[in-house]
């Protein structure tokens, strides 16, 4: 009884295990860039998204991974970046360079002043996109992902 009982358990942990790991995901890729400055990537949804994009609203960069500039990251001349645990769901990835080191995102009137790209490219006309066009839904582990500034 005792053996049936351990035995049941270890499927029972091992069931969960699989369907845990399959309600979260992971993330990863680099950026390229040209300038100088502290980079920031940035995993956000809709609301964050349309905070990144609005000069008047604060956009957090809770989500955001920053690599500090140094001779060895001019050196590399791109940076990688992984997110871990991500529950699955509708993302953008937005990364963008902090060249004049004040912690943030510049906007130079209404679109941001810094040099900045997501995951899926901007309009080159407009250097802007709506959230429909930079999204993605993440359903399992995102690998190789390439973000040039």
């Amino acid at each position: 009884m005792v053996k049936k009982s351990v035995l049941l358990l270890m499927i029972f942990t091992l069931f969960l295990s699989v369907a845990y790991a399959k309600d979260t995901c992971s993330i990863c890729g680099e950026v390229s860039f040209q300038y100088e400055g502290d980079i920031y990537v940035c995993l956000c949804d809709v609301a964050d998204w349309v905070a990144f994009q609005n000069p008047n609203l604060n956009f957090s960069q809770k989500k955001c991974q920053v690599t500090r500039w140094s001779n060895d990251v001019k050196k590399a001349g791109k940076i990688f970046f992984s997110f871990e645990n991500i529950p699955s769901g509708t993302y953008t990835i937005i990364a963008y360079q902090d060249v004049n080191n004040n912690g943030k995102a510049d906007h130079d009137g209404e679109v941001i002043g810094e040099p900045w790209q997501c995951f899926r490219e901007l309009d080159p006309i407009t250097c802007h996109s709506s959230w429909d066009h930079v999204n993605f839904d993440l359903k399992e582990d995102m690998k190789g992902i390439e973000i040039h500034l």
